[in-house]
């Protein structure tokens, strides 16, 4: 009775030392206010616009085009500086702390740009870190997220004019998202199975390196299963098997038209090479016996030279 006692109180405690919600409910919080703050500032620029918009347009019938003038004038700043903002921004690489917070307020439409993918491996990485430091303790947490920014690596290589073809980017799209991908299954996998499933009170983890969920999942997409790894927990299991149904028509798909693409590069590219060998005319058009007789005749009189010449008739 006492160990059954002891055994439980230390699992209580395990439990009650988790403090894994802190870290989601950080992401969430971040997500949730910013979108009802913009909604706010949506709604009131909205109606202030349009108080504006009416004022302006009595103000233009009393005092004519002097005042639309001014106006021109007075929103002229807003708009450079606006301007000069959004091309900065579009220079940028990378959408995190300082370079976020310009990417967002450049962004034409706010609401959109919160919502997006990239926004939201945000939320759930750099929040989560800021709660680390404060709890003084560490959670494996979403920061795989992260590996989605990869996907961006054809737009700042098309960007910085590495990538000119149009079959080289392509080729590029489709290894970057091949690889973004499996390195975010990883870690979700990898997540999972060190944590346990939750209706047991995460007492059933799963010790997997990163590396062995990497190497499980290639294993799994190439359909060769080895068995030497697998998923232990009940949420691990259901992962896998939700992820045999997606990643392998991915895996099918990606694999025939990334060789496809560099069989053709290897088949078409290179440069030119002049061989040596015998010298041909070709000739085309209008073939007929007439035509090609009489051809032959000039073209093999005896008054020429001879020469080693082949000649190609395309009808």
């Amino acid at each position: 009775m006492k160990n059954t006692t002891s055994y439980s109180m230390l699992t209580s405690c395990k439990t009650e030392e988790r403090h894994w919600f802190s870290f989601l409910a950080s992401s969430l919080v971040t997500f949730g206010g910013g979108f009802v703050v913009i909604l706010i500032h949506k709604i009131i620029t909205l109606l202030l616009f349009n108080k504006k918009s009416s004022s302006q347009a009595s103000n233009q019938t009393k005092t004519g085009s002097v005042d639309h003038k001014n106006n021109l004038k007075t929103s002229d700043p807003e708009t450079g500086w606006m301007t000069e903002a959004k091309d900065w921004a579009g220079e940028l690489i990378s959408g995190q702390t300082t370079t976020g917070r310009i990417l967002f307020v450049a962004a034409n439409d706010k609401l959109w740009f919160w919502v997006e993918l990239f926004s939201f491996v945000d939320y759930f990485t750099i929040p989560p870190s800021f709660v680390a430091i404060y709890l003084d303790r560490n959670w494996l947490g979403l920061r795989f997220l992260r590996a989605l920014r990869l996907m961006s690596i054809p737009d700042i290589l098309t960007y910085l004019n590495v990538l000119r073809t149009s079959t080289v980017i392509r080729l590029v799209q489709l290894i970057v998202s091949f690889i973004s991908l499996w390195f975010t299954a990883a870690g979700f996998l990898h997540l999972l199975e060190n944590s346990g499933d939750p209706f047991y009170g995460f007492t059933n983890s799963h010790h997997l390196t990163y590396w062995e969920c990497l190497y499980f999942l290639m294993v799994t997409m190439s359909t060769v299963g080895f068995g030497d790894i697998n998923a232990t927990t009940v949420l691990g299991k259901m992962f896998v098997v939700i992820f045999i149904m997606i990643f392998i028509g991915f895996f099918a798909s990606f694999v025939p038209e990334i060789a496809e693409f560099l069989e053709n590069r290897s088949k078409y590219g290179g440069t030119y090479k002049k061989k040596r060998g015998k010298r041909h005319v070709v000739v085309c058009g209008h073939i007929t016996f007439y035509s090609v007789s009489n051809f032959l005749k000039d073209f093999l009189h005896e008054d020429r030279e001879d020469v080693d010449v082949e000649i190609v008739f395309i009808h």
